[in-house]
C-alpha cells in the first residue's frame, strides 16, 4: 500500500505517515505520527529518513493499528491513529493479533 508523508508545512517536520490498510474488504487509514516513528527508530545518521525508518518497523504499527481497530479505537473519520501512548498500552500489547 502506499505511504503518503503528512505535513501542515512543507518547510516543517511532517506530521506523520498515513497508509491505507485492510480490514475484510474495506480499507482504513492508518496514521503513525512523526514521534512514534521516532520513539521506536530514532533519526540518526544511516538509518534513513522517516519512510525507511517506518518501513523498518512497519510490521509493529500495523500490529497496534489492528489491534485498535478491532477494540473500536478509531477516530470519528475511521482512521486509527497509532501515537506514543500505544507503545505502552498494554491492552494494545496483550490483544494484538500478530505476537508470538
Amino acid at each position: 500500500m502506499p505511504l503518503l508523508v503528512l505535513t501542515d508545512d512543507p518547510t516543517e517536520q511532517p506530521i506523520g505517515l498515513l497508509v491505507m490498510t485492510k480490514s475484510g474488504s474495506d480499507e482504513v487509514p492508518v496514521l503513525v505520527t512523526r514521534a512514534t516513528i521516532n520513539t521506536i527508530e530514532p533519526p540518526a545518521k544511516g538509518k534513513g529518513g522517516l519512510v525507511q525508518r517506518f518501513s523498518v518497523n512497519r510490521s509493529k504499527f500495523l500490529s497496534i493499528a489492528t489491534t485498535k481497530l478491532e477494540l473500536g479505537r478509531t477516530e470519528q473519520d475511521g482512521t486509527v491513529c497509532v501515537n506514543v501512548t500505544d507503545l505502552d498500552d498494554e491492552d494494545l500489547q496483550t490483544n494484538a493479533p500478530h505476537q508470538s
